[in-house]
């Protein structure tokens, strides 16, 4: 409302054409007693005296104005969104190392999470034990044929060709058999390896020159390495097979090199004592530890007998008195045979063991007694050996000389182990029947563990510390990532004014959130092969390649994309939670 006043004509000219234009479009009233003045320009008058109209007429049609055409928004199309994305990602290089750097500690904090429970674990598990398997390493695999055969050189060369084999122990039950070497009062009891399989570094001494040298190796908390190598290192020493309580009489073992290792343990276990021998040593113990493991029966006159531990009666030992077929007994015998008499009848022999069977048949070809003892059987002690069965040495070793019929295979990566467990059992050999021709297996199904129970707590505390870390990175990431984003509050609420809907800068948000996230991962994953091809090295990362796998890195990546997404939604309905106006002005 405007009100024409004591201006001079000229003002008020001024003034009416002033307001002309401003009528175009809006609703313009003039209130004077000059009509003359506006008559030119009024389109309706109305005329009031003592607060009553009195006339009220249009004097002048009003021009429709030209109808504005309202302008259509088009929705964001994909590819925009993706050029928004993309261009929002790298625009301002503080927020882009930001959002970057809050990704990274994402992953770093989940996966030494992860790490750390799998070392946990690891090392609770690897306390088991196993009566009769002593070398429990991860990355041994027991292989045997699945019709019972034996292997040979060929299966061998077969087995060989797998990438992942490091090397094969063709007769592992020597590494599962414990030995002692003994001078004077010093004691050592382990395991036998063969020194082809040596990869250590000696601490002292040298390498083997000839078959009876060998290399110790010994925890450094071993009692008699604690004063020194004097009475060690270049002295011979007896071995003495445990399991059969034999001596080696024949040879002595000379230690020419030591390697000292920390075991972490308080005091040396016997156990991880090792002594590497020459093949030759190795192939003389096979046959000890066959017939330890082996049981001798004997068939005579219609009737089976058995040696029993600690008595000689029918046991069976080889002879160079006895020649082959034949067999010498003691007269004793006699009375277990038809008309007391021995000599000349038949007498069949059975070895048996888990891996194969053998079986001989000879003929008595004289009796002995306490007198002729020595003359026909070579030895000395006769109430030591009365009621022994003595065959030829030679068909006696027969006995027990076989091929392996079980080996070890030890492999080089052990996150690797069911995949090369795989490969194993699809080589083709020849058996006598069975669908597989090798049956693998790994030596931690044979563990005995006593930890299981605290394993399941791990397992669960795992689950539970895991979840409760992601819950707490995502909020203190998303409340970090909404302060970066404020930066932007302008740039969406305008993508907002201009009818961009809660969807649209989702989107747009889900696309540079994703790419930081993706790059974020990428980078740590790039730090995790240098370290693992030794390009540079972290131990910290070093930890953590050691104990995780690919499924832990895969579902690290999912989750990651996880919370980016759910962080891009929260923030884009924070977006559209306020008027446009206030979302503008205010802090989101």
């Amino acid at each position: 409302m405007n009100q024409l006043g004591n201006l001079d004509s000229n003002s008020s000219k001024d003034v009416i054409e002033l307001l002309k234009k401003v009528a175009k479009d809006k609703l313009v009233i003039v209130v004077t007693h000059n009509f003359e003045q506006v008559e030119q320009y009024a389109t309706r008058v109305i005329k009031m005296h003592d607060g009553k109209i009195v006339e009220n007429k249009v004097i002048k049609q009003v021009e429709a104005p030209e109808k504005v055409k309202e302008s259509k928004y088009n929705k964001i199309t994909i590819g925009n969104k993706y050029r928004l994305g993309i261009r929002n990602t790298f625009n301002i290089v503080t927020k882009f190392l930001l959002l970057l750097a809050v990704f990274l500690f994402i992953t770093v904090a989940l996966l030494s999470e992860y790490a750390s429970f799998a070392q946990t674990e690891y090392e609770t598990n690897k306390y088991g034990y196993n009566y009769y398997f002593r070398d429990l390493s991860d990355n041994r695999i027991l292989i045997k044929k699945a019709d019972g055969t034996y292997f040979t050189q060929e299966d061998y060369n077969k087995i060989g060709q797998i990438e992942n084999v490091d090397y094969i122990v063709e007769d592992d039950l020597l590494i599962d058999s414990q030995f002692t070497i003994s001078k004077d009062d010093i004691y050592f009891y382990g395991r036998m390896q063969n020194y082809n399989f040596y990869k250590g570094t000696l601490t002292e001494g040298r390498v083997p020159e000839n078959k009876y040298e060998i290399i110790l190796k010994i925890p450094e908390d071993y009692y008699y390495v604690r004063d020194g190598f004097d009475n060690i290192l270049e002295k011979e020493f007896e071995i003495r097979d445990n399991t059969t309580n034999e001596t080696k009489t024949e040879y002595k073992l000379k230690i020419v090199g030591i390697e000292i290792y920390d075991n972490d343990s308080l005091y040396g276990n016997s156990w991880d004592t090792e002594f590497y021998v020459g093949e030759e040593v190795i192939e003389d113990f096979r046959k000890d530890i066959n017939q330890a493991y082996s049981k001798v029966k004997t068939l005579f006159n219609g009737k089976y007998y058995q040696n029993q531990i600690g008595s000689s009666y029918f046991r069976i030992l080889p002879s160079d008195k006895v020649e082959k077929g034949n067999a010498i007994v003691s007269e004793e015998l006699n009375s277990l045979a038809p008309n007391y008499r021995a000599k000349n009848r038949e007498l069949k022999i059975f070895v048996e063991n888990i891996y194969y069977q053998e079986e001989l048949t000879v003929k008595i070809y004289n009796t002995y007694t306490k007198n002729s003892f020595t003359k026909l059987t070579g030895y000395k002690e006769y109430d030591l050996y009365n009621g022994s069965i003595f065959i030829n040495k030679e068909e006696y070793i027969n006995f027990y000389n076989k091929e392996p019929y079980q080996s070890s295979i030890y492999i080089k990566d052990e996150e690797k182990l069911e995949e090369t467990i795989i490969e194993l059992e699809q080589i083709n050999m020849e058996v006598s029947q069975g669908e597989k021709s090798l049956i693998a297996q790994s030596i931690k199904n044979f563990k005995i563990n006593d930890n299981l129970e605290i394993l399941q707590i791990i397992k669960i505390f795992k689950l539970v510390v895991t979840c409760i870390l992601i819950l707490a990175l995502f909020f203190i990431s998303y409340f970090i990532i909404r302060i970066i984003l404020k930066s932007r509050n302008v740039y969406f609420t305008t993508l907002r004014m201009l009818g961009a809907t809660t969807k649209d800068v989702k989107r747009i948000l889900d696309i540079e959130l994703f790419i930081n996230s993706s790059l974020a991962y990428l980078s740590f994953m790039v730090l995790i092969a240098l370290t693992k091809y030794g390009v540079i090295n972290v131990e910290f990362i070093s930890n953590l390649v050691e104990f995780l796998s690919f499924r832990e890195y895969a579902l690290m990546y999912v989750i990651l994309i996880v919370m980016s997404r759910l962080i891009s939604r929260r923030f884009s309905k924070k977006i559209f939670k306020k008027s446009a106006i206030k979302t503008y002005n205010e802090e989101v």
